[in-house]
């Protein structure tokens, strides 16, 4: 490994002590009974160095877990053309489910921080509001659409951004335990038939009553969510998957009743 390599891995290695260590004190005293300096004191390093990295404790405290975004973003810029804009945010926030769900002890610690925590909440609602607004301009922007006078965009980015808080509480509360992302993921969702989204998208685990979304009444649950079966790949069940569904089946339940609420976009003006 080349010395930019080595330096680049030791600043991924320190940030990554700083996160844990934040994590780690805030779990055992609280979030008021932590500083900074016993932060950087756990993690070995110096405070003025903790600010090379972060810009405040409850940053720390949230480590990588909000670092999807850039992500998230270039999955929808990415994705292949055909795709509806809806198919396209589904799977990426499918996709960052998944990598959150690797690491199920320290999101499901960091859940329970925020419930603690109004202020650590509120930094995390402020951080998800920001995303939404540039998840928003990357969704007009494949759309065509001007996000100054049309709503739809951000309708879009706030709709993924509710579906996620709404699997992160569910999953978080939940009595089993962490559960990880399937070893064998399923694929991203494919473009929905025809042209319009209210026919949900063979998304990844995307439970729907017969006919889609378009053929229930609204708010009607999918298929399999009330009795609490696995949710099923592109209508396919899972054999053997867990009765509690993973943090990645709920972001599909989530998006799945969601999408019969998105109708086709609207037209760019010309």
């Amino acid at each position: 490994m080349n010395e930019t390599g080595l330096r680049l891995r030791k600043k991924q290695q320190t940030r990554a002590a700083l996160a844990d260590a934040a994590l780690r004190l805030v779990v055992e005293r609280g979030l008021d009974q932590v500083t900074v300096e016993e932060i950087s004191a756990a993690a070995d390093v110096s405070p003025r160095t903790f600010f090379n990295y972060f810009a405040s404790k409850d940053d720390a405290v949230f480590g990588s877990m909000l670092d999807g975004s850039e992500r998230v973003r270039a999955a929808v810029v990415g994705a292949p053309a055909g795709t509806s804009v809806w198919d396209a945010v589904w799977a990426a926030f499918r996709a960052e489910a998944e990598i959150l769900a690797g690491d199920a002890e320290r999101l499901r610690a960091l859940m329970t921080i925020c419930s603690e925590n109004p202020a650590i909440l509120a930094r995390m609602v402020e951080r998800g509001t920001a995303d939404e607004l540039a998840l928003a301009g990357v969704v007009a922007e494949r759309l065509g659409l001007d996000p100054a006078d049309n709503g739809y965009p951000l309708l879009v980015a706030a709709s993924a951004g509710a579906a996620l808080r709404v699997a992160m509480m569910r999953w978080a509360t939940s009595t089993a335990a962490p559960t990880a992302a399937p070893t064998a993921a399923p694929t991203a969702p494919a473009a929905p038939v025809g042209s319009s989204m209210a026919t949900a998208p063979a998304g990844p685990s995307a439970a729907t009553p017969a006919g889609g979304p378009s053929a229930a009444a609204p708010g009607a649950v999918p298929a399999g969510a009330a009795s609490g079966a696995a949710p099923t790949a592109a209508g396919v069940s899972r054999p053997g998957a867990p009765a509690d569904p993973s943090f990645p089946d709920l972001i599909d339940d989530a998006f799945a009743r969601l999408a019969a609420g998105l109708a086709e976009p609207p037209a760019p003006r010309n």
